[in-house]
């Protein structure tokens, strides 16, 4: 069986590595083709073809060679060349960063007309980038590139002004947001929200707030806002305004983005059958998701109440998610104090998770000053009470002590509680004599058993157990295969079993 996976694994790997490399071959003989093609061109060419041989170099990344030419172009005037060349200096790719000289370069070809470096220059005296601050110039270049179609300056200079001149930051807000920025999309929705640059309109706060949301789902959380300061009825209303106001600025939601909204759709949909027919652990989840507007239009007091009703009858999993959410401010206000007796609540409830975030919190200072003494007290009462990744995690910090013993143990109890890194750790301390005898078999039978268990989530551990096993010597394979058996069948996820 052993000698079977191998070969199907060698196979496998064979065409695959046979594959990319054929065509990335193909791909790496067409760019050099591409790019003789340009350097012939720009070597008996003026500016513009010195700037297109410089811009091919910098996506196949040689920044050194493109400085040259870009330098060429910049010095004749081209302003795009200037712009490129002004970034450089400005990153410090291919050139010693500079950034008077990055100023000076950017500063010409805003001054050329170029949109993008009109953004760019603002921005540099924004923040004092090699020059004074000086946020009125900033804002005023910031509006030439947004006056000129740049949709980022649109962006930016709305979000300067969104304080000082309601008006203004709405009105370039809104040009952003018909150019398909889904972050102006949220800046609008905001603005009819509160009546401020525009008079009030919840419906148009509604449909620009939905839009965002699908467009970007880290814009989630602005959506929500806005949607629960209008309320349910309004959030619901304009959300069946939402695809014809798509369509009529062609606004774009990918394929996959698309996919992705449905199937937040459906989940959210059978959580809520579940809750309905008594499931206490979906009634949660759906509770939540009110509150996040995952899947669904949300309703943060509806949700909230929800979670405090399955709270008060003794859910451990509803005080830790209101732990979480009086640490995000969402639905709840924002207070680690509360967060921090929520965590102890659904601790003394039963739930182990909560111990550990406990420990996290503590660790990272989320409840005032770190206390790490306290926070290894938690996650010890974490692991104690069977919470895998606790378990694993005890097991790390041994293991960065070298106290072997210890990681050993944790290991193996993470592992039983289907932890499969703790499968990996126990692969390296049998491969490395970490605690145990150095034992090839073993540590065969660890890799083994991490590779049919699951997808290796950690790309540098699936690496190591891979070459691992490619590199196996055959007179081991009988006893690898049966510690393999061995360790599925009486060390792994037996919690779970």
């Amino acid at each position: 069986m052993f000698r079977a996976l191998f070969f199907v694994l060698s196979a496998l790997l064979l065409i695959v590595i046979a594959r990319a490399e054929e065509e990335e071959s193909t791909d790496v003989n067409k760019k050099k083709e591409e790019l003789a093609a340009l350097q012939k061109r720009a070597e008996t060419g003026g500016d513009n073809e010195w700037h297109s041989f410089a811009k091919a170099l910098i996506e196949d990344e040689q920044f050194d060679e493109s400085r040259v030419w870009l330098r060429r172009a910049a010095e004749k005037g081209h302003v795009e060349a200037a712009f490129l060349l002004g970034e450089a200096y400005r990153e410090g790719e291919g050139v010693a960063k500079d950034e008077v000289e990055a100023l000076r370069l950017i500063r010409f070809a805003a001054e050329k007309g170029l949109p993008r470096a009109m953004g760019c220059y603002g921005l540099l005296l924004y923040f004092g980038n090699g020059v004074r601050p000086d946020k009125e110039k900033a804002a005023e270049w910031l509006r030439k590139g947004a006056d000129s179609g740049d949709v980022f300056c649109m962006f930016m200079f709305s979000r300067l002004r969104k304080d000082s001149d309601h008006a203004m930051s709405f009105k370039y807000s809104l040009m952003g947001a018909q150019h398909d920025n889904e972050h102006c999309m949220a800046i609008v929705a905001k603005h009819y929200a509160e009546g401020t640059g525009v008079k009030a309109d919840p419906i148009e706060a509604g449909i620009w707030a939905h839009i965002a949301k699908q467009k970007n789902d880290e814009l989630r959380y602005e959506a929500v806002q806005v949607l629960d300061r209008i309320g349910p009825a309004h959030a619901i209303s304009s959300l069946t305004c939402v695809q014809t106001r798509i369509a009529r600025h062609g606004i774009e939601i990918s394929q996959d983005r698309r996919s992705e909204l449905k199937e937040e759709q459906d989940e959210f949909l059978e959580l809520a059958r579940k809750a309905t027919r008594g499931d206490k652990d979906a009634a949660v989840d759906y509770a939540v998701r009110l509150i996040t507007g995952l899947g669904c239009v949300p309703d943060l007091k509806e949700g909230a109440k929800r979670l405090l009703n399955l709270a008060e009858a003794d859910s451990a999993k509803a005080c830790l998610e209101i732990a979480d959410l009086h640490l995000t401010g969402q639905g709840f206000p924002k207070d680690s104090a509360q967060a921090s007796r929520w965590y102890a609540k659904a601790y003394q409830k039963g739930n182990a998770e909560a111990a550990m975030n406990m420990a996290i919190g503590l660790s990272n200072g989320w409840f005032g000053d770190k206390n790490e003494p306290e926070a290894e007290r938690w996650l010890k009462l974490s692991a104690d009470a069977g919470h895998g990744p606790a378990q694993l995690r005890l097991a790390e910090k041994h293991l960065y002590e070298e106290n072997y013993a210890e990681m050993l143990r944790w290991y193996r109890k993470a592992a039983q509680n289907g932890e499969q890194s703790a499968l990996v750790g126990l692969f390296q301390a049998h491969l490395r004599g970490r605690g145990v005898r150095i034992n090839v078999c073993e540590a065969a039978g660890y890799a083994l058993a991490t590779m049919r268990v699951g997808t290796i989530k950690d790309e540098d551990e699936e690496r190591e157990v891979l070459r691992f096993v490619m590199r196996m010597d055959e007179k081991y394979e009988a006893a690898a295969e049966a510690a393999c058996e061995r360790i599925i069948n009486h060390e792994f996820a037996i919690s779970n079993r």
